[in-house]
This record gives structure tokens, C-alpha cells and sequence, in this order.
């Protein structure tokens, strides 16, 4: 019964934990102790609309950013992926993921086109290098829109 589970887990590698954002009272955030380490964010709030539970982190429209500063550096290039959900079809819509290292930022990955509609559509992806110190995901996104944040993961290991 659990098979199908286990060869799940080694297929993706080893994942630290999602966060799901639930210890979070809703409302405005600025910061807090997410599973991987410290959050810090900016016009971000938590919001009743989870993807596994029942809240998120949403970036609020306008210029938005939710910086997760690693526990300890990454010893090896990793993975990491997070759902997103896109609060309106209105443009511009972009979200840009930077690896944070002792070399300063990275881009690692932007995304311009996600789908709309609730439920999180969007499984967003990609490579941090080794030593990574933080992951930061920022928005720009049209006043009154932005995009939710859920079950973010650092991956070790290979993911599919």
C-alpha cells in the first residue's frame, strides 16, 4: 500500500519539508521561522487559500518579495519547487527566482506566463547552485492582483 509512496520519495529526492505557510497567523507578514530557516518578506501578507492546508503566502500586487534565508548553505547543487497560484490574468504578471550566495544574487529562473485559475496551477522549478545561502521569490505584478505562494521545497537529489 505505502509502495507507491516510498518509490515517490526516491524518485524525487530528498525534500527537507515543504512549507506550507500554516504556522503563520493570516494577515500582513514581514517575517518569520518558515522550515528551512528565516522569511523575510515585502507587501506580502499570509491568506486563507492554501494549496496541502489552508493558507499561503500571497505577493500582493505591485513590487513583492518573500526571501527564505537558508539554515546553513547548500553543500551541493539542489532543487527547489513551490506552487503558484496567479491572482488575476491582467499584465504584467512576472516572478523571479534568485539563489542567494556568498557571490550575491542569481536568477535562476523567471517565469512571465503562468496559467490562470485557483487551485495552483503552476509548479514552478529549477536549480540552485551549491552554496546557496536563501532562496528569494519576487513579483511584479498590476495593483490589486499578485500571486499566491505554497509548499515550498528544497530538494537534494534528483527530482522529477
Amino acid at each position: 500500500m505505502f509502495r507507491k509512496y516510498i518509490y515517490a520519495v526516491l524518485a524525487c529526492g530528498v525534500a527537507f519539508g515543504a512549507e506550507n505557510f500554516e504556522k503563520f497567523e493570516p494577515g500582513a507578514v514581514t517575517g518569520g521561522a518558515t522550515e528551512y530557516g528565516k522569511l523575510s518578506a515585502e507587501n506580502a501578507e499570509i491568506m486563507k487559500n492554501g494549496r496541502s492546508g489552508e493558507q499561503s503566502l500571497c505577493l500582493k500586487g505591485g513590487a513583492s518579495s518573500a526571501t527564505v534565508t537558508l539554515k546553513s548553505a547548500l553543500e551541493k547543487a539542489s532543487k527547489f519547487c513551490f506552487y503558484l497560484e496567479r491572482r488575476s490574468g491582467k499584465e504584467p504578471f512576472v516572478v523571479t527566482v534568485k539563489a542567494i550566495t556568498s557571490k550575491g544574487e542569481e536568477t535562476v529562473l523567471t517565469l512571465d506566463k503562468p496559467h490562470n485559475g485557483g487551485g495552483f496551477p503552476n509548479k514552478v522549478a529549477g536549480d540552485l547552485p551549491a552554496g546557496t545561502k536563501g532562496i528569494k521569490i519576487e513579483t511584479d505584478t498590476p495593483e490589486g492582483t499578485g500571486a499566491l505562494v505554497d509548499d515550498l521545497m528544497v530538494i537534494s537529489g534528483p527530482m522529477k
